[in-house]
């Protein structure tokens, strides 16, 4: 009797042991979910995260008259180099805050983040 009391402990321990384990890869996998799905809203814009997660596998617009803007900062290894990462990234975060708030106000510009 003794003997098949322990072994149902043990069995029992088992068991738990192996429901935390899952409960440990689940809330992993959650979380590994939740920073995906971070990643992706900071990449790409809504309407083709939603495509995407909708099974879209291949998303190639076609933009008939469209205008793509490129910046060069001069003096950006100067300032970072002399501020830091830090206050240099707010910087960058800034500027581009205020090319999108222009881009905003014009209702035939739509800005695509790349």
């Amino acid at each position: 009797c003794a003997l098949m009391v322990t072994t149902i402990v043990l069995a029992n321990r088992r068991v738990m042991k192996e429901q935390n384990r899952a409960r440990e890869l689940l809330a992993n996998t959650q979380k590994e979910a939740l920073l995906e799905g971070k990643l992706v809203s900071a990449l790409v814009p809504d309407e083709v995260k939603e495509r995407f997660l909708n099974g879209e596998t291949l998303i190639a617009d076609r933009i008939e008259d469209g205008t793509v803007m490129f910046i060069y900062i001069c003096g950006y290894d100067e300032v970072m180099l002399s501020q830091g990462t830090v206050p240099t990234i707010k910087w960058i975060n800034a500027v581009f805050t205020a090319f999108d708030h222009c881009i905003m106000q014009t209702s035939s510009m739509v800005k695509v983040e790349t």
